[in-house]
């Protein structure tokens, strides 16, 4: 489950550096040449993350959550729309990556990279280059043969390996906490936040352009104790004479802009040019809703499925800039 972040207001201030309180930001270049931002921060007020926008011709191109842990905190990013001129926005999230989300300062950066970055870069939830992602994704696919093979397998590492954290879902406190995939990585727990960013972070470290999604599941897997019986399989099977290659579901303007109805994320997964829907979450197993307990019953139910089966049970609201 994941909570969405809405913004009521997304004012812009052409300048080299604001102040939020007594917090500040500014970038230190106002041009890149690869279409990598960089930014700075002096944070005084304890301030616990920062939400920053990323927009070209005011459409929003990325929205990366930033965990403050120290009061000099750098902000790594990337632009993904190729060349022009962004708008780069920084909104300081004084109750934990949830609202509300108050603007801080916002600055004009010009990027002369020609190439489009579609999710292969790292990101601040989606740690691809880091070196216990990348030696993890190069032991995990070594020696297989092609790029379906790897995300295979990176699936069934995930599911595995990633269990579902029941004590922060059913506390709530999983809305507080900062599920990016290095987090997820050590602490071997997550809920579909921490799956979906650390399955992208494997996925682009492998060298495989990968979305994280925000969206509606129908909440049919957490029903049962026995995994053989688990509603998720019956509902599966009824619906396979559906199955045909269409376009992905996606919600409409007013669902959108419904923070409980836009509930889970997952992942689409370019191969062969063609963006495939994995949820590693809810292949990992199973939760008994009794006595609050994950068990790993790993399945490859959602790995690759058709995009109309798929629709049945996930709704895209939009794909984050993870």
């Amino acid at each position: 489950m994941i909570k969405t972040l809405v913004l009521l207001s997304l004012l812009f201030f052409n300048a080299s550096a604001l102040a939020w309180g007594t917090d500040q930001f500014h970038l230190t270049s106002s041009s890149t040449s690869d279409s990598h931002v960089r930014a700075t921060g002096q944070i005084m007020s304890g301030l616990r993350h920062v939400l920053v926008l990323i927009k070209k011709e005011n459409v929003i191109t990325g929205q990366p959550v930033f965990p403050i842990d120290s009061s000099s905190p750098t902000f790594d990013m990337w632009l993904q729309d190729g060349p022009g001129t962004y708008k780069i926005e920084f909104y300081a999230c004084v109750n934990g990556p949830t609202l509300p989300c108050d603007f801080a300062s916002g600055f004009s950066m010009v990027n002369f990279d020609q190439k489009i970055h579609d999710h292969d870069q790292p990101s601040a939830q989606v740690q691809s280059d880091r070196p216990e992602i990348v030696d993890l994704v190069q032991s995990i696919t070594r020696g297989l043969p092609n790029d379906l093979a790897k995300s295979s397998a990176i699936h069934a590492w995930i599911t595995n390996n990633i269990a579902y954290d029941t004590v922060s879902y059913f506390t709530g406190s999983y809305v507080n906490n900062s599920w990016d995939a290095l987090t997820t990585l050590s602490g071997k727990k997550a809920v579909c936040q921490g799956y979906a960013a650390l399955n992208a972070a494997l996925h682009r470290a492998a060298g495989l352009p990968t979305r994280v999604i925000l969206g509606h599941a129908t909440p049919i897997y957490v029903v049962d104790s026995n995994p053989d019986t688990v509603s998720v399989d019956i509902n599966w099977h009824s619906i396979q004479r559906m199955a045909s290659d269409q376009e992905f579901a996606t919600a409409t303007a007013d669902q959108m802009r419904d923070s409980n109805y836009c509930n889970h994320s997952w992942n689409e997964v370019l191969l062969d040019g063609v963006w495939r829907a994995m949820d590693t979450t809810w292949d990992a197993g199973y939760v008994d809703t009794q006595t609050q307990r994950f068990t790993f019953h790993p399945i490859t139910t959602y790995l690759f499925p058709s995009p109309r089966i798929f629709n049945q049970t996930h709704v895209k609201c939009k794909v984050l800039g993870n």
